[in-house]
């Protein structure tokens, strides 16, 4: 026997409606097979009767947990009563009882009411969520009528079935099914739904036995009597799969997109190649010149590139074998610190280029691609050869990625890029003298977010990393959104290419506002918009340099007082709002702004006019690639992400909430000099 006390045990909440009623059922037999407890003797492990240990608190809690088990009950009875025996009219009585039930949202809209914020910038946020939050409660009320009959007949059978076991019987009182045996999908007919299948049978003879017995409250009956009788088509209704954002796409735009990948790729392909090491140079200008330069991003993403263009079957799986095998052998041999590559090689010589430095952001990105470049792998293996054509020796190649990927991970050592003084991650560390950078990642809308995950998935720092991320919001238009450092679009959305925006979270509340705001922004500028950061006009002509552009509204830091375009940005967008960032896109492109390898770098306004940047950075290629793919192959990369076992031990950091009224901050600091980074 072994003692484990530093595990923490999640229950996921039910997926379907089944499912959801088994839980319901074994829990509230849980509750009623330990009534006892709330005596005053109890029996110990060999029957015999000894004081309640437990403690009055704990007894108060068994008996709440039996009171509320009995409310469907005791309303479907009061229902009943109103119809067939009650006192004075059966509308008042009926109506009250649906009162209960709604009762909850409109308690909370009072109590909202009493917090009106007075702080203006406060005030929109405020009243956005206290409307969705009572159209929401009102909601759940309605639902709750229409399965009172349901719920209020499983919960009388769980009470009756627990008591009479405990009581009478003495067996099966350690019937249990666990959570993965209620979700599954050859699970048989449970008691829960024969009551369901059931219910509209049932409600037709309580209409019947109105009718005969007091007909007078058949017009208060009917319409509750209506909704139990569909109760069982609004379960299936339930049970559906949320629609994803590529179902709603046009045909048309689906074409858009699939043309805008099919340039953006003919950059990897025509770059990574025997002439590179297999490698991918930084960057390439139209002019014909090329920046032979590898960092860990760009090499993450050229081998994710990859994995997209097999789902958008622009390259075949043979093909995409036979390169990523080329890299990864490659990668194996560069030199590195501490399994970390180094910030910048130079690809003709695949030396590091001095100061040699590691990167957080940069090995947090590689890892992340590494790991879905891993479980793509996985996967294609064990595809029916119909489908790509995955021969024997394909698959053991295949697992060869795998295995090599896995390891490139496993040896990034991450805890020496933790400061435990400030229990934040640093933004690098010199090589050379094997010091970490005093500047540390702590605010979470950044890009860093993903070498924190990752560095915690992988036990190389604790989880404290992430919750000292900084959490302070600023408003923009009644919209909440994170601050971060730049205002930039990369910094909100680039970790979603591979981690998960769940719904309701800060996370995703943040991406939707941001996305918002830069679309107001660029209205006010008359402008199509994608603000982030990006190449830019450097100090002397056909010179670029490259910053961080962002919207000063979001920023810690104001952004200097330059007008440029990254469509780039526009395409991290993609997911979080599809109609409108394909709308800017085609936008883009009416604009000329398309060259050999799609959409260029960057678009600067100046007192003369828009000045095009003619050029293509491989981590900005691999990002819109990327956000493509996700958007009409129902997120690959992030489903590829999310199934590293790692990684969903530890996702559970991604379903933080969003507060209801969280410190908002003016989205203005630091003034930032308007000159260009060489």
């Amino acid at each position: 026997a072994g003692l484990a006390s530093d595990i923490e045990l999640i229950d996921d909440y039910p997926s379907h409606f089944s499912s959801y009623n088994r839980r319901k059922h074994r829990w509230v037999r849980g509750d009623w097979q330990i009534l006892r407890w709330l005596l005053g003797r109890v029996p110990d492990y060999s029957g015999r009767l000894i004081r309640n240990p437990i403690s009055l608190l704990s007894q108060w809690k068994i008996l709440d947990n039996l009171r509320r088990s009995l409310f469907e009950p005791s309303l479907l009875l009061l229902f009943l009563g109103s119809w067939l025996y009650l006192p004075e009219s059966p509308i008042y009585w009926t109506l009250a009882a649906v009162a209960v039930l709604f009762l909850p949202a409109y308690s909370r809209l009072l109590l909202a009411l009493f917090r009106v914020p007075f702080d203006r910038r406060q005030f929109g946020g405020w009243l956005r969520d206290t409307v969705t939050s009572f159209l929401k409660e009102n909601a759940v009320a309605v639902f709750a009528l229409i399965f009172l009959l349901h719920q209020a007949m499983i919960l009388a059978d769980a009470i009756v079935r627990s008591l009479a076991r405990v009581f009478v019987t003495r067996r099966k009182l350690l019937e249990w099914e666990t959570a993965a045996e209620a979700e599954g999908q050859m699970r048989p007919k449970a008691t829960v739904d024969l009551y369901l299948e059931w219910t509209p049978a049932i409600a037709l003879l309580i209409g019947f036995a109105v009718w005969a017995i007091r007909p007078v409250a058949l017009p208060a009956a009917a319409p509750i009597l209506f909704l139990w009788m569909i109760s069982r088509g609004v379960s299936t209704w339930l049970n559906r799969k949320p629609r994803t954002a590529s179902c709603s796409l046009k045909e048309k735009d689906s074409v858009f997109l699939r043309s805008a990948a099919e340039r953006i790729y003919r950059y990897f392909r025509d770059w990574s190649s025997e002439s590179t090491a297999w490698l991918i140079p930084d960057s390439v200008r139209e002019d014909g010149t090329v920046d032979l330069r590898l960092s860990p991003t760009n090499l993450g993403l050229l081998l994710n590139a990859r994995v997209a263009a097999v789902h958008l079957g622009m390259a075949p799986l043979a093909e995409f074998v036979y390169e990523t095998r080329q890299t990864l052998d490659r990668v194996l041999a560069l030199p590195k610190y501490r399994g970390h590559l180094f910030n910048w090689y130079a690809i003709p010589s695949l030396a590091p280029i001095e100061p040699l430095f590691v990167s957080t952001v940069d090995s947090g990105n590689l890892a992340a691609s590494l790991w879905a470049l891993k479980q793509a792998a996985l996967a294609f293996a064990k595809e029916p050869p119909a489908k790509r054509g995955v021969t024997k020796e394909l698959a053991e190649e295949l697992k060869i990625i795998a295995e090599t990927s896995d390891r490139l991970v496993r040896e990034m050592d991450f805890r020496c890029l933790y400061n435990r003084p400030r229990r934040a991650l640093s933004i690098g560390i010199d090589a050379a003298t094997g010091r970490p950078a005093e500047a540390c990642y702590d605010m979470l809308a950044t890009e860093a977010r993903i070498a924190a995950f990752v560095a915690i998935a992988k036990g190389d720092a604790p989880q404290e990393v992430w919750f000292n991320l900084a959490r302070m919001h600023t408003s923009f238009k009644g919209d909440r959104i994170l601050l971060s450092w730049t205002g930039t679009m990369f910094e909100y959305l680039m970790p979603a290419l591979w981690m998960r925006h769940y719904p309701g979270t800060m996370t995703e509340q943040s991406a939707q506002g941001v996305v918002r705001a830069q679309r107001e922004y660029a209205r006010q500028k008359g402008t199509p918009w994608g603000i982030s950061e990006s190449a830019c006009l450097g100090s002397t002509e056909g010179d670029h340099g490259y910053m961080a552009f962002g919207i000063s509204a979001l920023a810690m830091r104001r952004s200097p007082d330059r007008l440029v375009l990254a469509p780039y940005a526009t395409f991290l967008a993609l997911p979080i709002d599809a109609a409108p960032t394909i709308d800017n896109l085609r936008r883009m492109e009416e604009f000329g702004w398309t060259g050999r390898y799609g959409f260029y770098e960057a678009i600067e306004y100046t007192k003369t006019g828009a000045e095009t940047i003619r050029s293509w950075m491989a981590h900005h290629q691999g990002m819109s690639l990327l956000a493509v793919v996700n958007l009409l192959a129902n997120f690959p990369l992030q489903q590829y992400f999310h199934a590293e076992p790692q990684v969903m031990a530890t996702e559970l950091l991604l379903h933080e909430r969003a507060p209801t009224a969280p410190v908002s901050e003016p989205g203005i600091a630091i003034p930032e000099p308007a000159m260009a980074e060489a």
